[in-house]
């Protein structure tokens, strides 16, 4: 069920490129993967420092900073051996934080809340 639902976001988000030219394609992916493996080696340095200071495991550290959805970062634990409860609450306070953040900001400064056009489909 889990890859039925894979492939399905998958081809609905592949389906949003409809009308998006080769050259827009190409600079959207090169700043994406450079954005990715920039706050790849963010989360590398960091899972060092933190692995260092506190006696954890460099590579749970890691897994549990790494930017990426949770279900595929505590695959890899598992496949790795590593705690993946570790990683798993590290994602879950960071998702509660983003959320809880999210919520006040836009509670204090509703001014920054981009209201779509009216003739956008979505």
């Amino acid at each position: 069920m889990l890859t039925f639902a894979q492939i399905a976001l998958g081809a609905m988000l592949g389906c949003r490129f409809r009308g998006v030219t080769a050259k827009e394609f190409t600079s959207t992916l090169a700043w994406g993967t450079a954005f990715g493996v920039i706050i790849t080696g963010l989360s590398a340095i960091a899972a060092l420092a933190i692995g260092r200071i506190t006696g954890f495991d460099h590579i749970s550290v890691l897994l549990a900073y790494a930017p990426g959805g949770q279900t595929e970062l505590n695959l890899l634990a598992v496949i790795l051996g590593v705690d993946a409860a570790y990683v798993a609450m590290h994602h879950l306070v960071r998702l509660a934080i983003v959320l809880v953040g999210v919520q006040l900001l836009f509670r204090f400064r509703p001014d920054i809340v981009r209201k779509p056009p009216d003739d956008d489909p979505v």
